[in-house]
């Protein structure tokens, strides 16, 4: 399966890592994530969402089969759709 979370306000180039920082949750969740079984774990930030600082998402795969399909074309992804 696939988990996709906000997670919040990106962290920014002065601030602390996350284990240590303001975003200690963050660092929690994923290591809980990777200990109930989810294989690939990603964070994406997005400058461009409009909520006036980056924001983050993360994404958890629970195996490595749903992770390649993630990588799929647009066209290949409406293929399954159609």
């Amino acid at each position: 399966g696939i988990l996709v979370v906000q997670v919040g306000e990106a962290s920014g180039i002065n601030d602390a890592a996350d284990e240590n920082g303001d975003f200690e949750n963050r660092s929690t969740m994923i290591k809980m994530l990777d200990a109930i079984g989810f294989k690939s774990i990603h964070i994406y930030e997005e400058s461009h969402c409009q909520f006036g600082a980056p924001w983050t998402t993360l994404i958890a795969f629970k195996d490595v089969e749903t992770r390649k399909r993630w990588y799929r074309s647009p066209a290949a992804v409406e293929l399954d759709l159609s």
